[in-house]
């Protein structure tokens, strides 16, 4: 009996994933499935696929489809197949089988495919093109695909991510070869620029990872209902997965419709439909003039040395021995791995070979294998596990935000287990998934830049922190912007030093006051004491302390007057520059982080982020990241953390507030100022 493919299996997590360390275990059985795959496949295509429908009750479905691109006619190879998949899959989801494939998608007017960054070097000692790779990490996080698509309002979409094992010898000697005389030119040039020494670092990386693992094609497309889905997706989860430590950016966007000007969408949906990868994509950069001027030339032309094209031949080569009257083939170019060395050319070659006719095989092999530049080109489609392994946990089939476990801690708990942490430099943020605690430091980033929606846990934060900046010292002073009015007056019925206005009008008054009180009077006590910091001040002997500023909504200044807000960030921008040495810190929050509240100033001078749940368009304006868009609604307490500490979630404690006869201050943390 003939077995068709592709097979198609239905995927739903077993169990909750309750570690960091557990969802990263079961994205690298993926490599495992692969290997094994190749093992017994030449050729074949794996695919993780979703399917989001919102109007359905069920949203999102999940799928991994298998497809060894032939019928196999051997039922042992079927079973050998089948049981690679459920091996290495089936400890963490369960599959069922699903005979008529994965479901029809006529409905499909937009695809968009996600191809590797590529660019085109120009400068006076190089011009050549750079095919980036891909640089994508695991997200340190439960990753929550559904809450994604749910709050980027997308319409019926299908994600795909596919990979196909790579076996394409001759294509692989040409990019190969060329690879190898980029990185001997480059690295004789010894040139001091940065662009080459970039672009020399680049392939270098081709040469290391691309002969030592195994090679895949991909494919990573969206297909939707219209273009502004299938790219916003895509481009959000680029950003997501992308690694923080690459400048460069890691994708190129290139969208198809259905339209007889873009014949590709066609072939394109077939593919996803029969589990297979198109490969007619390219990047448009070949279009352009540099592009078309570049990719016939040969690798060594691309590179220039103290004025001379680099040395064509220097002596490595072995080449067979031609006729005289193929001197024009000198420009040639260390392929000693793929050509055959003299001695076998002459003895395997009539003399009738040894022409440059058209079907000659002399012929055919300098045509092939003499390096240019357009041999680089297929690297656009090739990708090993390594380079895209975030992309397998941001397509592997996830969890809905229900059986996500979040856990909440007291504060009390954490003051008991953890208070050596706080000190008159730190205090500590929360716990991070595996339940460590992860503190802030004062005097590396003075300022901080806290959001968060009605409800996320934004206020209750600031009263763990203004807590444990008191706690080291209850005269230190503190002064609150509170619009609200109601909740942090409890404050002023403790000995501490708290002034809070309740009023935007109150603002500039209270700006200047702490200019001239904190600024002005910590200048003059330097220069009297002819020092320079806020500990060498103290270590003459004053009293003075670090002063902390509080602007809970600071969209309330920024709708009551322009004047007001430049007013605060100037000084924002003031105490930045100073506030390290001043010991004078801002905590500038917002429950609406427009572009009008949160603007570059404000960015600019708040090296630490704390990002409780926003929307996606908010969490990519403050973070240049969407991760804080995918934290649940119904999770409180829960922020993205961007500062001293790295990137990653943080779990806020919940922290109690005294409120007259219902919490009395005994039962809250504040009753340690009683104690004082």
């Amino acid at each position: 009996m003939i077995q068709k493919f592709p097979i198609c299996f239905e995927a739903h997590l077993k169990d909750k994933i309750g570690s960091i360390s557990e969802s990263k275990f079961h994205i690298f059985a993926y490599e495992t499935l692969l290997n094994s795959l190749t093992q017994a496949c030449d050729k074949f295509v794996f695919s993780l696929r979703h399917l989001y429908t919102p109007l359905d009750k069920k949203k999102l479905s999940s799928f991994i489809l298998i497809n060894p691109i032939v019928e196999i006619d051997n039922s042992e190879k079927v079973e050998i197949i089948e049981g690679l998949i459920k091996g290495s899959l089936n400890r963490f989801y369960n599959l069922t089988y699903k005979p008529e494939g994965f479901p029809q998608h006529n409905w499909v007017t937009s695809i968009s495919e996600m191809l590797k960054y590529g660019e085109f070097i120009k400068q006076p000692e190089f011009t050549g093109y750079l095919p980036h790779l891909f640089s994508t990490e695991l997200i340190t996080n439960n990753f929550n695909l559904l809450k994604l698509l749910e709050a980027t309002s997308c319409e019926n979409l299908i994600l795909d991510f596919s990979l196909e094992a790579y076996n394409s010898p001759k294509e692989q000697a040409g990019w190969n070869n060329a690879i190898n005389d980029l990185v001997n030119c480059l690295s004789d040039y010894g040139s001091k620029s940065n662009s080459v020494k970039y672009a020399l670092e680049l392939y270098r990386n081709y040469q290391d990872n691309y002969s030592e693992n195994q090679l895949f094609h991909y494919s990573i497309k969206a297909l939707g209902e219209n273009t502004v889905d299938t790219i916003a997706i895509l481009q959000t989860l680029g950003e997501i997965v992308g690694s923080k430590k690459k400048a460069r950016r890691i994708l190129n966007l290139i969208p198809l419709t259905l339209s007889p000007e873009q014949p590709s969408f066609i072939k394109s949906l077939d593919a996803t439909k029969n589990v297979q990868i198109f490969k007619g994509m390219q990047w448009d950069g070949w279009e352009k003039r540099i592009g078309k001027n570049l990719e016939k030339k040969l690798i060594k032309e691309t590179v220039k040395s103290s004025g001379f094209l680099c040395s064509l031949d220097d002596g490595s080569l072995s080449f067979p021995i031609l006729p005289s009257n193929l001197g024009q083939f000198n420009q040639s170019y260390n392929t000693n791995r793929t050509l055959p060395n003299p001695s076998e050319s002459i003895e395997n070659q009539n003399s009738g070979d040894l022409t440059l006719g058209k079907d000659s095989s002399l012929s055919k092999i300098f045509e092939t294998q003499i390096p240019k530049v357009e041999h680089l080109k297929p690297l656009h489609h090739i990708t090993t596990y390594q380079e895209v392994v975030g992309f397998f946990q941001a397509f592997s089939p996830g969890v809905s935000s229900s059986e996500i476990e979040f856990f909440t801690t007291s504060a009390e708990e954490i003051f008991f287990k953890h208070h050596h942490l706080i000190t008159k430099d730190t205090y500590i943020v929360g716990l991070d998934d595996n339940k460590k605690p992860i503190t802030s430091h004062w005097t590396e980033i003075p300022h901080r830049l806290i959001a968060g929606e009605t409800g996320a846990g934004k206020t209750n934060f600031l009263h763990w922190i203004i807590f444990q900046f008191l706690y080291v010292n209850p005269q230190r002073k503190v002064y609150i912007a509170d619009f609200k009015g109601t909740d942090f007056l409890y404050l002023q019925n403790l000995d501490i030093n708290v002034e809070i206005i309740d009023t935007p009008e109150d603002s500039k008054e209270l700006v200047e006051k702490i200019y001239a009180r904190e600024y002005v009077d910590r200048l003059n006590l330097m220069k009297k004491y002819g020092v320079s910091s806020l500990k060498l001040l103290q270590e003459e002997g004053v009293d003075i302390d670090r002063s902390l500023w509080v602007i809970d909504e600071a969209a309330d200044i920024a709708d009551f007057s322009y004047k007001l807000r430049e007013s605060i960030e100037k000084r924002l921008k003031e105490y930045a520059r100073k506030g390290r040495t001043f010991g004078i810190h801002v905590l500038y929050c917002t429950q609406r982080p427009t572009t009008e509240v949160v603007t570059k100033q404000v960015t600019d001078q708040c090296g630490e982020k704390t990002v409780f749940r926003v929307t996606p368009d908010a969490s990519q304006r403050i973070l240049d990241d969407t991760v804080a868009g995918t934290i649940p609604k119904n999770v409180r307490g829960r922020a993205w953390l961007d500062g001293y500490a790295g990137r990653m979630f943080v779990n806020v404690p919940k922290m109690k507030k005294p409120e007259g006869s219902t919490i009395p201050i005994e039962d809250t943390l504040w009753h340690h100022f009683i104690s004082k």
